[in-house]
This record gives C-alpha cells, structure tokens and sequence, in this order.
C-alpha cells in the first residue's frame, strides 16, 4: 500500500466519521426540538390544569357559601308554617309520626 493510498484512506475515513458526527448532531438538534415541543405542550397543559382546579375551588366556595344543610332548610320551612299553624287541620298520627 503506498503512502498517497494510505492518506487517501485516512482521508476517507476523516470524511465518514465527520459526516457520521454531523448526521448525529441532526438527529441530536431534532430530538432535542421534539423534546422541547413535548415539555411545551406538558408545561401548558399544567397551567390548564392548574387554572381549572383554581376555577373549580373558587366555584365551590362560592356554592359552598350559598348551600344549606337539608336541617336548616327544615327549620327555615318550620319558622314560616307557625304563623298558619293555627289555620291547619289537625295531625293525622301517620303525620305526626313522620316529624
């Protein structure tokens, strides 16, 4: 093998390593992008979330504020009756059993 071959092959492998290295780096750069898309869309979807659990808390706050117990709402509905008790046919036991 002469020296010019030997260089000629040394060169040739030079050239495959650097083309191998510079289609590495691609597939590098584009897993690199895909990554930051899938961190892009995770990070938007949390701050979705996140603003939907905000939205859902405050919501049943509100709902929560305005929401009576099945006993006060019988109170309430007692506390309006008695002023037209009077006027009332009287119980059946069936009835009176029943409170």
């Amino acid at each position: 093998m002469s020296l010019q071959n030997s260089e000629s092959s040394v060169t040739t492998s030079i050239h495959e390593l650097l083309n191998y290295v510079s289609s590495l780096g691609e597939h590098i750069n584009k897993l690199y992008k895909h990554l930051e898309t899938i961190e892009n869309n995770l990070t938007t979807t949390k701050d979705d979330l996140t603003q939907s659990i905000i939205n859902n808390k405050t919501e049943l706050e509100r709902v929560t504020e305005i929401v009576i117990t099945k006993s006060e709402l019988n109170g309430i509905l007692q506390n309006l009756n008695e002023p037209f008790e009077q006027f009332s046919p009287p119980k059946t036991p069936e009835e009176a059993h029943e409170e």
